[in-house]
């Protein structure tokens, strides 16, 4: 269609071109209006396209070659085994704790004799303490689970200390006291009862035996407690409903000891105790010092 229209368009220019040099012979009516044209314009006539001949020209087209569709091909199948997968490696999660552990030493103990002491008295010298020793041990887990235990370092912080226990060896001198000593205890008794206005107490023989065993007892423990920790009313094979222990060392006579009871409100409150019927007194001479003991009684 594009060379179609070009040769038409060239056509007309040349019949254009053509009708410029070619003169024609006007009427005086054409004249006269050329005339007035062209005075007024001064313009040459341009010939329309209507007025121009009209040439048909075929345009011989070359056929058109549609494209040849291309045979099909067909690929061979590809046949391909599953994808297996790849097994994944679990690895075992390892950790590792340390631990300290802290020990006690126990302490030794050793007994050392000491010529000073009574015989068969003991008193620790030194006072045992106990060691300490740290040991850091390495906890290997595997997966939470403990696999292993090694003991990284093991020493001792502190040493204990023995304790030392000094045994007496010296044996003691007993003098037997007077053997008025024990009655002179009982009327001096009375005599403050009978001040008071009390009765006096009748003396008790069957309490002597343990009256002189009380008196062994406080030599070494000074309580009212005996050594093996029972009461002291134990030391009697006697039944009472009411019973008291006075206790003193270091007072040489009976009127010494007395005195000192008195002036003692505990003491003096169980000597004047109006609901005590019986007594007996012993003393016990270690070394020259006295050992007192006065018991008061009632069935």
């Amino acid at each position: 269609m594009k060379k179609l229209r070009l040769g038409i368009l060239l056509s007309l220019l040349l019949l254009v071109l053509c009708g410029c040099g070619t003169q024609r012979t006007l009427n005086p009516s054409q004249r006269e209006v050329a005339l007035n044209t062209r005075s007024e314009k001064q313009l040459p006539k341009v010939r329309t396209i209507e007025e121009l001949p009209i040439i048909d020209e075929v345009v011989e087209q070359p056929p058109v070659e549609e494209p040849e569709e291309p045979e099909p091909v067909m690929s061979d199948p590809v046949v391909s085994d599953p994808v297996k997968p790849e097994p994944i490696e679990v690895k075992p999660i390892i950790t590792t704790e340390e631990r300290i552990i802290s020990q006690a030493i126990p302490y030794s103990s050793v007994e050392e004799n000491d010529a000073t002491l009574e015989q068969g008295k003991r008193i620790i010298s030194q006072q045992g303490t106990e060691g300490l020793r740290e040991i850091i041990e390495v906890i290997t887990y595997t997966d939470g689970k403990e696999t292993s235990r090694v003991t990284k370092s093991n020493r001792v912080i502190k040493e204990p200390i023995t304790q030392v226990v000094k045994v007496g060896t010296k044996v003691a001198v007993v003098t037997p006291p007077p053997s008025n000593w024990a009655q002179e205890v009982i009327a001096l008794t009375n005599q403050y009862r009978q001040q008071a206005g009390l009765n006096a107490l009748t003396y008790q023989p069957a309490l002597d035996a343990g009256a002189n065993i009380r008196a062994q007892e406080i030599v070494g423990t000074w309580s009212h407690t005996r050594p093996n920790g029972q009461a002291a009313n134990t030391a009697f094979n006697v039944r009472f409903s009411l019973f008291g222990e006075n206790i003193a060392k270091g007072h040489r006579t009976p009127s010494a000891v007395m005195t000192g009871w008195m002036n003692s409100p505990g003491h003096k409150s169980n000597i004047l105790n109006p609901s005590y019927t019986q007594m007996t007194a012993a003393v016990h001479i270690v070394d020259g010092y006295h050992y007192w003991v006065m018991i008061l009684y009632t069935p």
